[in-house]
């Protein structure tokens, strides 16, 4: 092998090896890592000799290359956080219910997870008095009596109730989710059309439901 080839194979490496210390740019690391040693084990191959060492070193290379796929995919899945990603409907409905749910656990886009749970067991009256009873439990157990808001909390099972009614019946959550994504974002609210910010900032609106403006001009 000509020595440009050689020093070339050995930039390959270093800056395959460097690029795949960032989490930004581990593919295209990981794709040099793999080439330039993949290209210096087949020298070594045709020289007779046995390079288990960067066999394995290739292995782990892609080894970590699959791990940073699934954190990845989670990430994606679960855009606010990993939150309650990981576990069934049953389970994270069953650790809420007992207050035992991680409070990292229960981010935005958990909450209306939850909300969603309830609804499917349980009527609208129901789901307001269970769910709403559920976070202030869940409040308490985690040192965080102001978490719950009435107004917000409320709203939100009207909102998704309306939104159930409007898919199959069968719909899944990950499926609801995909088609509903307003519900999720946390920083521009679906109740944004409904509110003004100095309302939901309230205190009357955290300790009562209010009704939203829209209802309440209607009804001037």
């Amino acid at each position: 092998m000509p020595d440009w080839a050689l020093y070339l194979l050995i930039l390959c490496e270093a800056v395959g090896a460097a690029l795949f210390m960032f989490t930004q740019m581990i593919f295209p690391g990981a794709s040099l890592l793999v080439v330039s040693i993949g290209r210096a084990t087949w020298l070594h191959v045709m020289l007779g000799e046995k390079p288990i060492i960067l066999i394995l070193y290739i292995l782990l290379v892609l080894l970590c290359l699959a791990w940073e796929v699934q954190i990845r995919k989670r990430t994606i899945e679960s855009p606010s956080g990993n939150g309650s990603f990981g576990l069934s409907d049953k389970e994270f409905f069953r650790q809420f219910e007992k207050a035992t749910l991680p409070e990292e656990c229960f981010h935005h886009r958990d909450h209306i997870r939850l909300a969603w749970l309830y609804l499917r067991q349980y009527s609208v009256p129901q789901v307001l008095e269970r769910y709403s009873r559920g976070i202030r439990n869940f409040a308490r157990a985690n040192g965080n009596e102001n978490l719950y808001h009435e107004t917000i909390t409320w709203a939100y099972i009207f909102l998704i109730k309306e939104r159930m009614e409007e898919s199959a019946p069968d719909v899944d959550w990950a499926a609801f989710a995909d088609k509903n994504p307003d519900l999720l974002r946390k920083g521009k609210s679906a109740l944004d059309r409904y509110y003004a910010k100095d309302v939901l900032t309230s205190d009357r609106a955290r300790k009562s439901f209010l009704l939203p403006e829209p209802l309440l001009k209607a009804t001037d």
